[in-house]
């Protein structure tokens, strides 16, 4: 194999993996402004303040599902590597090196203790 297309392939997959986790990070981040949001509106209504047009709403919440689906869909036709790049990176579990550190911190603590 050539050094220039291993070079693309790699270079592909580690864009792939970092665009992936920081999407799930900003994805997750967005979901979460935006279940504070809702419940701040429900409360509003919920109180007469104001009177939400449920209809409208769940239309704008599709529209934007929407556009990410389309997003994702651009992502996929980037490639073979950035493709798995991207899935791998979006399904990373955020916590992975901390537990692995500390494992390997018990185990070693756990050898010390015996002796």
């Amino acid at each position: 194999m050539e050094m220039n297309t291993l070079y693309t392939i790699s270079s592909s997959f580690v864009g792939g993996y970092v665009a992936g986790y920081l999407l799930r990070k900003a994805f997750s981040l967005f979901l979460s402004i935006l279940g504070f949001f809702l419940l701040i509106l429900i409360g509003l209504e919920e109180t007469g303040i104001i009177t939400i047009n449920w209809e409208q709403l769940a239309n704008a919440i599709l529209n934007l599902l929407s556009r990410f689906e389309q997003f994702i869909n651009f992502l996929i036709s980037l490639g073979i590597p950035f493709t798995l790049g991207f899935v791998l990176g979006f399904n990373t579990p955020s916590q992975h090196f901390k537990h692995t550190f500390i494992l390997r911190k018990q185990k070693y603590w756990l050898r010390e203790g015996r002796d």
